[in-house]
C-alpha cells in the first residue's frame, strides 16, 4: 500500500464512528480544484507496518478506519489491507470517484467496505473537464452510481462546489441523474495552498442554499457541508 498520510483520529471523517483516516497516494483524475494535490504524485510513503501496528493498539478505542486519497481503489495491496483493518474489528469506509466501478464492486461483494462516499464531479456533460481528464469514459462512473444506489452498502454522494466550475442548473441535472439516492452532500470548495488551480473561488452561503433547494425534490436527503 500507498500510504501519504495517517490521520490518527476523526470525528468527521467517517460519520457515526470514533476513526482514523489513511490517505494513499496515487490518483487517476487530476481536478483542479483538489486540495490533497500532493497526492497525485506522491514521493515519499509512510510504512503500512507502522500503521498497523498504531490501529492495533487502538482497536479498543476506535469504531473504524476511512480510507481516502489520493484514489484508493488504485492501491493493488487494498483488498490485503483491509482484511488486515477487518480481522481487528474496524468497521471501514471507502472515500472513492468511482472510476474503477470493478474494484468497488468486489470491495462491497466481499464484505471489506462497510460505508461509501463517492464524489460526483458536476453533471455529466461536464464532467470530463471538472475531472481534468479529456478522455474520461462516464459510462464507469455510470455504472458505480447504479451499482451504489442498488444500495450494497450504506453510501453518501457528494460533489464540492466551486463557482467557476459548476452552473446552478448542473445541480438539476445531477439531481435528475441521482434521483432517489440515499444522500447526496454539497460540499463548499476552500482555497488551500494545496490547490492545483487557485483561481477558484467559495461559494456563498446563499448560493449553496439555492443549489440545495434545486436538489431537494429529487434527492430529499441533500445537505451541506463546509457552509459558514
Amino acid at each position: 500500500m500507498k500510504i501519504c498520510g495517517f490521520q490518527k483520529l476523526t470525528l468527521l471523517d467517517f460519520p457515526g464512528h470514533l476513526a482514523a483516516t489513511i490517505f494513499t497516494g496515487g490518483c487517476n483524475f487530476r481536478c483542479p480544484f483538489c486540495h490533497n494535490s500532493e497526492l497525485i504524485l506522491p514521493e515519499d510513503f509512510m510504512e503500512e507496518e507502522d500503521i498497523l501496528q498504531t490501529l492495533k493498539k487502538r482497536a479498543g478505542m476506535l469504531e473504524g478506519v476511512c480510507i481516502t486519497g489520493g484514489e484508493p481503489t488504485l492501491q493493488k495491496d487494498l483488498p490485503l489491507f483491509l482484511e488486515k483493518l477487518k480481522a481487528m474489528g474496524y468497521a471501514v469506509k471507502l472515500d472513492t470517484n468511482g472510476y474503477q466501478p470493478t474494484v468497488l464492486q468486489e470491495l462491497c461483494r466481499s464484505g471489506l467496505v462497510d460505508s461509501v462516499a463517492m464524489d460526483i464531479k458536476g453533471a455529466p456533460e461536464s464532467y470530463a473537464s471538472i475531472a481534468g481528464i479529456p478522455e474520461l469514459e462516464l459510462s464507469r462512473i455510470e455504472e458505480s452510481v447504479r451499482y451504489l444506489m442498488g444500495r450494497p452498502v450504506p453510501y453518501e454522494f457528494r460533489t464540492t462546489v466551486v463557482p467557476e466550475l459548476h452552473r446552478e442548473e448542473d445541480f438539476s441535472e445531477i439531481g435528475a441523474w441521482l434521483a432517489g439516492a440515499d444522500a447526496y452532500y454539497l460540499q463548499a470548495y476552500k482555497d488551500s495552498e494545496y490547490v492545483l488551480d487557485r483561481r477558484f473561488t467559495p461559494p456563498s452561503k446563499e448560493w449553496m442554499e439555492a443549489l440545495k433547494n434545486r436538489l431537494l425534490p429529487y434527492i430529499p436527503h441533500t445537505q451541506l457541508r463546509g457552509v459558514d
